[in-house]
């Protein structure tokens, strides 16, 4: 029973560590992604909204997007 437990803890905290590093990733790069969609939405050049964008998640997110 002792392995067990230790395989299902183990596999718990993977998964804890795999999907929620994505949920706050997706977390910390959406208000940028929703900035982008605003600077393109306005007619600006697309180029300059995604360069903005980086400098958003660089802000934001450490450089993680």
């Amino acid at each position: 029973m002792k392995p067990w437990t230790k395989r299902f803890g183990a596999l718990a905290f993977l998964s804890m560590s795999v999907f929620g590093g994505a949920a706050s990733g997706a977390s910390c790069e959406r208000p940028c992604w929703y900035a982008y969609q605003k600077c393109v939405g306005l007619g600006n050049d697309q180029n300059q909204c995604f360069e903005v964008y980086l400098d958003c998640v660089d802000t934001r997110c450490n450089g993680t997007p």
